[in-house]
């Protein structure tokens, strides 16, 4: 799924430009009337205003709704900085490379992976995946502390079934009307299974 900010923003009564834009929104609408409103907002932002009307008193949305949200924004800003963190740290350069070795010595393409509940998988490209991914997790609460959102990073690396159940109830409320939800929902969990089963590198 892509970033949806306009329907996340409309669901939760907040309005769709940031406060400190909307005067300069109204005069770019005159000059430029195809622009997105979603367009004004940068991603940081976009997460400390879900912060702060979840905080406000003027939620009325459940818990869940917000901690989908959130979350999701949170996972994608670390995907967007997770390349950068592999170019300058050499411990991950180097057992990318070794994984990257392992593929080739199997006949993988540039573009191929090995599923990693798949007997046939080598032991070793296993244990050298646990380890990525680890990082990753590591990374990924990382950006969640950063924000402090200190509950959801201890239940995203200690009890993903619990984050998984929370982030789905708040994906259901954003999008159990759209006629497309089901499909969604599975894509959704679709999408997370393949995550943990097999590696982007």
């Amino acid at each position: 799924m892509n970033e949806d900010f306009k329907t996340i923003l409309a669901r939760l009564g907040i309005p769709s430009a940031p406060p400190e834009r909307r005067e300069k929104k109204k005069g770019a609408a005159a000059s430029n009337g195809r622009r997105k409103e979603a367009d004004l907002w940068s991603r940081p932002d976009f997460i400390r205003c879900l912060q702060a009307h979840r905080e406000s008193g003027d939620a009325e949305a459940s818990p869940e709704a917000y901690f989908f949200a959130i979350a999701r924004s949170l996972i994608f800003e670390a995907d967007d900085r997770w390349p950068e963190v592999v170019q300058t740290d050499p411990p991950l350069q180097a057992l990318s490379r070794r994984m990257q070795a392992i593929r080739e010595q199997h006949g993988l393409q540039p573009h191929e992976d090995f599923w990693l509940d798949d007997e046939e998988t080598p032991q070793e490209y296993q244990e050298l995946a646990a380890q990525w991914m680890e990082r990753v997790a590591d990374f990924e609460c990382r950006i969640m502390r950063d924000y402090q959102e200190e509950e959801m990073a201890a239940l995203y690396q200690h009890d993903r079934e619990e984050f998984d159940r929370r982030y789905d109830e708040g994906f259901r409320f954003f999008y159990q009307e759209d006629p497309e939800f089901s499909k969604e929902l599975s894509d959704l969990k679709q999408s997370r299974q393949d995550g943990r089963d097999s590696l982007d590198l």
